[in-house]
């Protein structure tokens, strides 16, 4: 008994170092880190200080884009104006859901703001770029029970939390038949293995039900599906450059996007 109370003594011990570890690494990179980035990308043990702590956000096979579109915000920023990284990096205003719909608004970007700045159009799509990966870190950040993941099931590089509930009911009709129903519904949640960015939840659902009749006829019937629900992250941002606005809405499944330019207005696109 008392060499498991010390086994557990340990363990906890063993976390507290771990947890405070991790916040004095967070600190670090608060107290160092750009102020343009800071309220986007959470430490995930890259050098303190630099872009390439963010990195490790991004899937593997985007991490040179995203690198390279940080850097040419950088420099375009400095050409046109500065305040259009940290306004779209700082400020949330704009709501997108997926990376489908910030490719639809890159588009329209491209064709509003180059009316008014050329580089602008380019910025803002880096921008978008940049800020959409940062966002999928945030949500990795925030997501609740992602230190309980276990290494099964997942595939693709992917890890997998599951649980499962079942539920059984018997009922007896007035014409003397007995039925007896169970339903299970076992839920799995996919992560990206190297952060923990939520992919996608996979619902499997089994009815089974047993009816019989008064003069003895049994019917058996048995039902399965799989339904696989794709994770849609809520990201905010913001898009501004001089004499462009740009606002957009994306609230149960209705998308409205409406551009704005100073010199030539241009109408509203559903």
């Amino acid at each position: 008994m008392a060499s498991m109370m010390g086994g557990m003594g340990d363990a906890m011990k063993e976390q507290d170092r771990a947890v405070g570890a991790k916040k004095k690494i967070e600190d670090e990179m608060a107290e160092k880190a750009p102020g343009s980035i800071k309220p986007f990308f959470p430490c995930c043990g890259g050098p303190v200080g630099t872009m390439d702590k963010c990195i490790c956000m991004v899937p593997a096979d985007q991490q040179e884009q995203v690198k390279s579109a940080i850097q040419k915000l950088q420099e375009v920023s400095i050409q046109t104006s500065p305040r259009l990284a940290l306004s779209c990096c700082n400020r949330p205003l704009v709501v997108f859901e997926s990376l489908d719909v910030m490719r639809f608004i890159c588009k329209a970007v491209d064709g509003a703001v180059s009316l008014a700045d050329p580089y602008a159009a380019m910025t803002s799509r880096l921008c978008l770029l940049v800020t959409y990966w940062s966002c999928q870190a945030l949500v990795a950040a925030s997501e609740p029970g992602q230190e309980a993941l276990v290494s099964r099931g997942g595939g693709r590089g992917l890890k997998a939390v599951q649980n499962a509930r079942e539920q059984s009911s018997t009922v007896s009709g007035p014409d003397g038949t007995h039925t007896e129903s169970k339903k299970s519904v076992k839920e799995q949640r996919l992560f990206r293995a190297h952060n923990n960015a939520h992919v996608e939840t996979k619902v499997m659902s089994e009815q089974k039900r047993k009816t019989t009749k008064k003069d003895g006829t049994v019917v058996v019937t048995e039902s399965k599906s799989i339904r696989k629900v794709p994770h849609v992250p809520l990201c905010p941002l913001r898009i501004r450059s001089e004499g462009t606005a740009f606002t957009l809405l994306v609230a149960s499944g209705l998308l409205s996007l409406s551009s704005r330019v100073s010199r030539k207005p241009r109408p509203a696109v559903h």
